[in-house]
């Protein structure tokens, strides 16, 4: 299968590598050490106890069922610096980079409604690689390494029992946020954003850019009994964004995956985690079969609505929007001097309600939009 990308590569090769190298590290740092501090910080004022106790808290937050807040604030601020805002302020910084490259301005309910679908669906094939990951069995040299491996697997088991252990309403909200709103956002605009779409636009191919991120966003997890599971799911998540040329949809997934388990978890089975990783009972494989034959039906739907959608807008693309037609006009004469540049008019005749939209080719969107960000401004 080859889709081309929704958004053009303005970038060198070299370039965008070094945009997802530097990303990705600039965003782990912020995520593992700056932000677990600013969250510790932010945490504060709901611990109770003195020092010594709030170093008892952390040492062993389990044993302390009133530290249960403190540590969703402590992770979900971690998490907001180091994989939003830090990657946000990162591509700032680089003006060359604007955000709004990861998305798309297409909107599809239907592909959304099948996106989640799909999701929950795929659970069916993942339980397979889940059981079979969660038993396998290091050799003899290596049986200590499996022993520490299992060790730390079963204290982020307790540790994931002792935050899933939810007894009200605004602690569930708080869990939500955490759990799935912020990872889904997060994580997606880290390892499929930065990492997969620049190493996509570096020239290598689009499978293995998938799978490089897929790998490093499974290994980052540190849990080796997870690990192919949650990077089945994390290559799931690359495909739906090189098909779709939106990063809002793996972040759909990745949302849907999370809320859906965390849901699950704490309504109506506490054997399933929130990532949906561990401790999984295998489904029956008539189950998996069909849930199995579901998921590709609708990949392979999904595939090609994304791919004739993409036909259907002829090569241009959307760069600028504004109810203004002088600012309209003003967009479309400093881009007309290095490019073709149109402007559709979208105003309703009759009541004057609408906007004004701004295309040129593909090839030149990013430089078109590099140029709106940096060189156009309106007094």
């Amino acid at each position: 299968m080859d889709i081309a990308e929704n958004q053009p590569t303005g970038s060198t090769g070299q370039e965008a590598m070094v945009t997802a190298l530097i990303g990705l590290i600039i965003s782990l740092i912020s995520f593992l050490v700056i932000g677990p501090f600013l969250g510790l910080l932010a945490a504060i004022p709901f611990m109770t106890g003195d020092l010594t106790n709030l170093i008892g808290m952390l040492e062993n937050p389990v044993g302390h069922p009133e530290f249960r807040v403190p540590m969703y604030i402590m992770q979900g601020v971690a998490a907001a610096f180091g994989l939003i805002f830090t990657p946000w302020l990162f591509l700032k910084i680089r003006k060359e980079q604007p955000v709004r490259q990861f998305f798309s301005d297409h909107k599809s309910l239907l592909s959304y409604l099948l996106t989640i679908v799909v999701v929950i669906s795929f659970m069916g094939f993942n339980s397979l690689i889940i059981d079979w990951n969660a038993n396998m069995h290091l050799p003899e040299s290596l049986s200590s390494l499996e022993e520490w491996a299992r060790e730390m697997e079963d204290k982020g088991a307790e540790l994931t029992n002792y935050l899933t252990d939810i007894d009200s309403t605004g602690m569930f909200i708080l869990a939500f946020i955490v759990i799935a709103v912020i990872p889904g956002i997060g994580e997606e605009f880290v390892f499929r954003g930065i990492l997969q779409k620049k190493i996509m636009d570096s020239g290598l191919s689009p499978h293995l850019a998938i799978w490089i991120g897929a790998i490093i966003f499974s290994a980052i997890h540190l849990q080796f009994f997870g690990f192919f599971p949650r990077m089945f799911l994390g290559a799931l998540f690359g495909y739906l964004y090189w098909w779709s040329g939106d990063l809002k949809v793996p972040m759909l997934a990745h949302f849907a995956n999370n809320a859906f388990t965390l849901i699950m978890v704490t309504q109506f089975d506490e054997s399933i985690t929130p990532t949906g990783m561990e401790e999984t009972d295998t489904m029956p494989l008539a189950t998996v079969i069909i849930m199995s034959i579901i998921t590709a039906a609708l990949l392979f739907f999904l595939y090609n609505y994304w791919k004739r959608n993409k036909k259907e807008q002829n090569g241009w693309q959307k760069v600028y929007t504004t109810e203004q037609e002088y600012q309209a006009e003003i967009v479309k004469s400093v881009l007309s001097e290095s490019m073709n540049a149109v402007i559709l008019n979208k105003k309703d005749s009759s009541y004057k309600l609408g906007y004004y939209e701004i295309h040129v080719r593909k090839d030149d969107a990013m430089r078109a939009l590099q140029i709106i960000e940096n060189d156009i401004t309106f007094q």
